[in-house]
């Protein structure tokens, strides 16, 4: 792999932890916040992704003007900082503005690492890339999500720093991202060709809305049920973003044999994962001497990275290859728009299902989230599109 292919690929790394990475901190983030709602806590997750929203529409204005290692350059810069700087603060609203700036900053970033796939490289090459990119999201995961629940333990703050691993990749790209242009015209939105991708938009909205009730949720469940020690709850979310980059690095070959059929499995894998995590006993159980409780949670969490690893690059490469080049870097701004606005609105989900249906159990988000993946299992069947794979 040249090293072109491997700045464009590390960006990858640094989207995908703009909000999850401190997630293992949020049941110790909640004891020390006690009197603040936990929805403010669950914000510390994704406010960034509100702000993508909004800049990943500024980001399709910029990429007429200015050239992607200047957008690059901005985005890091940014992300460096609001994702450094709630170290020093022991403010709740101080850290979700702090939270905000990472979020502009990933909102360039975000749709520039999927944008520079359909620009630099061969239809060919793209779907490779994009399962590629999928398992490199992951192994970001996986790697912050597990040194940062090592930090927590030793204090929340210390979670934070895990955000100066992105020095390193603003290196690689300041080395070898090319000036490229996205985009040289000033062509209105394709209303033709947005009507043949939207399917692949929604299925990235449904997908980060279950992705983000697992992130919000599992730290602070697992904190309240003591069924795990702090610092080994980002190494078991750690194991949810393993299997999911095994999964997304064998998604091309994956794709090739089943096609369409990809898109239930990765819907089916959520629901699984979902019903799992949503069981619950009344009285402790044991098997070889672990917890049965955390035996089904280690299980429903081989099942959500696997959804994970199959979902994302599927409709990433198709919106890839089905945009025109004149388009993609106004369609991956949509895509990124739908990635973020699913992880946004996932908390916020939870809670109306929660009030509507009276539910009190912190479990019963779980169940909510199993509903969400029934409904996108049924959408994928009921949605017919035609695939590319080349």
């Amino acid at each position: 792999m040249n090293m072109l292919k491997l700045s464009v690929l590390s960006i990858s790394l640094a989207t995908v932890t703009s909000g999850a990475a401190v997630s293992p901190a949020l049941g110790l983030i909640a004891k020390y916040f006690s009197n603040e709602a936990e929805i403010m806590i669950k914000l510390i997750i994704t406010i960034p992704s509100i702000m993508i929203i909004f800049t990943s529409f500024i980001f399709a204005k910029l990429s007429k003007i200015i050239n992607a290692k200047y957008i690059a350059m901005i985005g890091f810069c940014l992300f460096l900082v609001g994702g450094v700087f709630p170290y020093f603060l022991n403010n709740i609203y101080l850290i979700l503005i702090s939270r905000a700036i990472l979020g502009i900053g990933a909102g360039f970033l975000t749709p520039l690492s999927v944008s520079l796939i359909g620009i630099l490289f061969e239809k060919h090459e793209q779907v490779k890339l994009m399962s590629l990119s999928g398992m490199c999201n992951q192994l970001g995961a996986v790697i912050t999500v597990s040194i940062s629940g090592f930090l927590a333990s030793l204090s929340w703050q210390f979670s934070f720093l895990i955000y100066f691993f992105v020095i390193f990749i603003f290196l690689l790209n300041i080395t070898y991202l090319p000036k490229v242009m996205l985009s040289n015209t000033h062509k209105e939105l394709d209303k033709r060709n947005l009507k043949i991708i939207y399917p692949f938009y929604i299925s990235l909205f449904l997908t980060q809305v279950l992705f983000f009730n697992f992130t919000n949720n599992f730290s602070i469940i697992y904190e309240k049920e003591k069924l795990i020690n702090p610092s080994f709850i980002g190494i078991l979310m750690g194991s949810s973003g393993i299997c999911g980059a095994f999964v997304s690095f064998k998604f091309s070959k994956l794709f090739s044999i089943v096609k369409e059929k990809i898109r239930y499995i990765g819907a089916l894998g959520f629901l699984i994962a979902f019903l799992l995590f949503s069981i619950r006993f009344s009285e402790n159980y044991y098997v070889f001497n672990l917890n049965l409780m955390l035996i089904i949670g280690i299980i429903a969490c081989f099942f959500n990275g696997s959804a994970v690893g199959i979902l994302m690059p599927f409709a990433f490469s198709q919106i890839s290859i089905k945009s025109k080049k004149s388009a993609l870097s106004t369609n991956m701004a949509i895509a990124s728009a739908c990635v973020f606005s699913g992880q946004f609105c996932s908390p916020f989900i939870d809670e109306i299902f929660m009030r509507l249906f009276n539910l009190h159990h912190p479990r019963d988000a779980f169940l909510i989230a199993a509903l969400i993946a029934l409904c996108l299992f049924i959408y994928n069947f009921r949605v017919k599109i035609k695939l590319n794979s080349k």
